[in-house]
């Protein structure tokens, strides 16, 4: 680790299939004369009320005069963020799309008042029934967790009483957000991407067996081009949640596009395949010289 250069990358550093961005982006960066480094997110550990850099057996305090200009998240240590907060330091994304995106029942709340199309929803209040929860949004239902877990981990899908009693006896409800099912998605989703607040790519995510598109579930993805009106629609979101880089994702409903969630730090696995990764990550670090 360097003394205070201009930007930290923070990663997971698990050898995941983003590691060529990072790389990307550090060689643009560094072209234009921006001091960065890639830093595991793993290896920062709170401690004593202060920060620390551990690895390799090696252990640095992390003190705000060592905090860089910036910081750009591509993986999330809540340690590291809070004390990032504390010394003010400006990141990508942007504090308020990591909490307007982190719970999804304020991201629902936020778009419903803007009348953006979206699935029936319902947080979770003490003594609720099935009974209630279906004639909110029907049956089956999503029942999925409000905070951060990605990679359709922590989504289910209810058909009925009994397996609402299985599957939430072994889960604290405060942390889940009931959902309509949107039945002709099954398997399926869109996935806008934004960068600088606008549009740059979109895909089709499918399953290669169940109901969960996620490509961390096994699925797959095609090219997918949206309408302009989506493109313009998720600018608008992004704007909203306050965001200048997100994931939008949208269910398919017949010809309709209904927005599902959004991520403030999504992957860009679809892309970088797509796309010409080295202009992505060239954009990306003329994006972040405009920052500094």
């Amino acid at each position: 680790m360097n003394k205070r250069p201009d930007v930290w990358i923070i990663c997971e550093e698990d050898g995941s299939i983003e590691r060529t961005y990072h790389q990307e982006i550090k060689f643009w960066l560094d072209k234009l004369g921006i001091s960065n480094e890639v830093l595991g997110a793993p290896y920062f550990e709170a401690k004593n009320d202060g920060l620390f850099f551990i690895k390799d057996g090696k252990v640095r305090e992390i003190l705000a005069a060592d905090l860089p200009k910036l910081v750009m998240y591509r993986a999330f240590k809540k340690e590291l963020y809070d004390f990032v907060v504390k010394g003010n330091i400006p990141t990508i994304p942007n504090r308020m799309a990591l909490m307007s995106t982190g719970d999804k029942l304020l991201t629902h709340k936020l778009l419903a008042k803007k009348n953006i199309l979206q699935p029936k929803f319902l947080a979770y209040n003490a003594g609720i029934t099935y009974a209630e929860v279906v004639a909110a949004v029907g049956a089956p239902f999503v029942l999925k967790t409000r905070f951060g877990d990605g990679g359709g981990h922590g989504v289910f899908l209810v058909h009925n009483e009994k397996e609402y009693v299985e599957v939430s006896k072994d889960l604290d409800l405060r942390q889940y957000l009931f959902q309509e099912y949107i039945s002709k998605s099954f398997g399926r989703d869109v996935r806008v991407y934004i960068w600088g607040g606008k549009a740059i790519d979109s895909s089709m995510r499918q399953s290669a067996s169940g109901w969960k598109s996620n490509l961390h579930q096994g699925g797959g993805w095609t090219p997918y081009q949206v309408s302009n009106e989506i493109k313009l629609q998720s600018e608008e979101i992004s704007k909203v949640l306050g965001g200048d880089i997100l994931s939008v994702d949208y269910l398919l409903d017949g010809d309709k596009l209904v927005f599902c969630e959004s991520n403030a730090i999504p992957g860009f696995t679809v892309p970088e395949t797509l796309a010409n990764k080295s202009d992505l990550a060239r954009a990306s670090a003329q994006y972040i010289k405009g920052l500094l």
